[in-house]
This record gives C-alpha cells, sequence and structure tokens, in this order.
C-alpha cells in the first residue's frame, strides 16, 4: 500500500509545471498548493496521527487536479493514435445523424469533438457530450426493464406473487414525472425513461389483473390511466401549473411507497411466485444509475 508520504509526493509530481507548457491560472498556484501542502502536516504530530494527517491531506489534494489534465492525458494516450482510423468512421456517417448530435450538444461542440476528434478543445463541451450519452442511455435501458416481468406472466399465466397495487401506484408516480417534464418542456433524455417503463407497468397491470379473473378491473384501470394522461398532459385547466408542481413534489415517496404493497405481497404469500427477479435486478441496476447521473 502506498505510504502517506509517496501520496503527497506523486500529487507534487503531478502538480509540478512542465517544461516548455504554460500552466492555467485557476486562483491558486501550484507552488501555493505545495506550500499549503506543508504548512498543514503539523509538526507536532508523531506516529499514526501524523501518517493519518497526511494520507488525509494528500487525498484531498488529489481530487484537486485540474480536468484539463484529465482531458490532455485521454487525448494524447487515446484519442490521437486512433485519430487515423476514427476519421474515416466519422466521415461515413450519415448526415441525419451529425443533425442529431447537433440537436443534442450543439454545432461547436459537435465540431470539436466529433469532427475534430479534440476532447481538449473545450472541456465543457466533453462534460455535455458524456451527460447527454448517459441520459441516452439510461432512456434505451428502460424500455426493455420490465420485459422479463411481462414475458414471466404471459408464460406462466399466473399473477401470484405479483401486487397489482404496486405497479399502479409506481405508474401514478412516473406519470406524474413524466407530465411534469413534458409540461416544463426539459430535455426528452431527462424524462424519457418514465414514459417507457409506464407503458411497461401498465401492460405488467392489466396481464396481473387479467391472469387474477378481474378482465373487467383491468379495463377499468386502463381506463383511468388514459384519463389521468389526458388531465395531466393534454388539458391544463383541469391539472394547473401550481398543482402539478405539487403533485411533482410528491412523485418521488409515491415512487417509493410503491414497493410497500409488493413487500406485503411476498410475505403474506411466503414467497415471490411469479416475480421476476431479473426484472427486480434490472429495476435496481437502473436505479443506481440513475443516482450516479
Amino acid at each position: 500500500m502506498t505510504g502517506p508520504n509517496q501520496t503527497l509526493r506523486a500529487y507534487k509530481r503531478l502538480s509540478r509545471p512542465q517544461q516548455g507548457r504554460p500552466q492555467k491560472d485557476h486562483g491558486v498556484s501550484v507552488q501555493k498548493e505545495e506550500k499549503w501542502t506543508r504548512e498543514v502536516e503539523f509538526p507536532r504530530c508523531t506516529g499514526h496521527i501524523r501518517e493519518c494527517q497526511q494520507l488525509f491531506c494528500g487525498m484531498i489534494l488529489s481530487t484537486s487536479l485540474d480536468n484539463d489534465t484529465i482531458m490532455d492525458v485521454l487525448q494524447n494516450s487515446v484519442i490521437a493514435p486512433l485519430q487515423p482510423y476514427l476519421e474515416p468512421i466519422v466521415s461515413a456517417i450519415p448526415e441525419p445523424v451529425h443533425d442529431a448530435v447537433v440537436s443534442l450538444i450543439g454545432k461547436p461542440c459537435h465540431s470539436a469533438l466529433l469532427l475534430d476528434l479534440d476532447v481538449t478543445k473545450d472541456p465543457a463541451c466533453t462534460s455535455l457530450a458524456i451527460s447527454k450519452a448517459l441520459g441516452l442511455a439510461i432512456v434505451g435501458a428502460s424500455a426493455v426493464v420490465k420485459i422479463p416481468q411481462i414475458l414471466k406472466l404471459i408464460s406462466s399465466r399466473s399473477s401470484a406473487g405479483v401486487s397489482f397495487v404496486s405497479y399502479a401506484l409506481e405508474t401514478a408516480s412516473l406519470l406524474i414525472t413524466l407530465s411534469y417534464g413534458v409540461r416544463n418542456q426539459f430535455p426528452f433524455s431527462t424524462y424519457g425513461e418514465t414514459a417507457l417503463i409506464a407503458v411497461q407497468d401498465i401492460a405488467v397491470g392489466v396481464l396481473v389483473l387479467n391472469y387474477a379473473g378481474r378482465s373487467a378491473a383491468a379495463a377499468a384501470f386502463v381506463a383511468v390511466v388514459a384519463a389521468s394522461v389526458y388531465a395531466l398532459l393534454f388539458d391544463q385547466t383541469l391539472v394547473d401549473a401550481q398543482t402539478m408542481a405539487y403533485l411533482q413534489a410528491g412523485a418521488g415517496a409515491l415512487g417509493v411507497a410503491s414497493k410497500a404493497p409488493q413487500i406485503y405481497t411476498i410475505w403474506r404469500e411466503g414467497g415471490t411466485g411469479q416475480l421476476s427477479a431479473f426484472a427486480v435486478s434490472l429495476c435496481l441496476r437502473s436505479t443506481q444509475v440513475l443516482a450516479v447521473y
């Protein structure tokens, strides 16, 4: 394991100005950072306490590495050697794809990242591109997150162990979030997954009621969902902006509460029945990615 003094020396070595390359001024010079590093070492401390303090300071200082340094390493070590192979691929990309990229990240970022293949030209463009890519990946993954549950219900023709109330509450939470995003004209990548998951939740709810011998309730459920979509999305006189904001504030709590009926169903029936463990795992993974994003 790297010792505390080695940690500090590694940071200083990375921070030292390179010959022939101007250093950017971010308000604190490299020399000041190194001086501050020495001053916080508390001369009176001895033994393990001193080592912990040095290690802690080194860990804090290591987080302040300039993002431009990371981008330079990525550009010089990865992208630059691959440019002869990437440029023909970029030139072969159809125009509609270029137009789509421009609509997502803007023309300057499209030119810097895709045409010039340069992530150091504008670091803000790189951050924007990563953010948009994560958003689209989440939307794409959400298109199949409940498919395993739907397939398991259809193959078994049984809804044992699956709570309709849980899916109904989750559908309500998703519809509120979807409507809020549409009304406020947010980018689709920020709420698109709610639309796709809501459609799958409705399908699961209908199947659960059908296989429980409650076809009339399934039809009523679809009717209620359709009326809710109309009220939330298409007729803003029924649900005004202030009420929509209140609903959105409670949508997160409603989504969390929607898990309680499913937990109770499993406890009551003494097993998971037709609940798809794979679908639950996918939901958990997507939630973790969304939280990070």
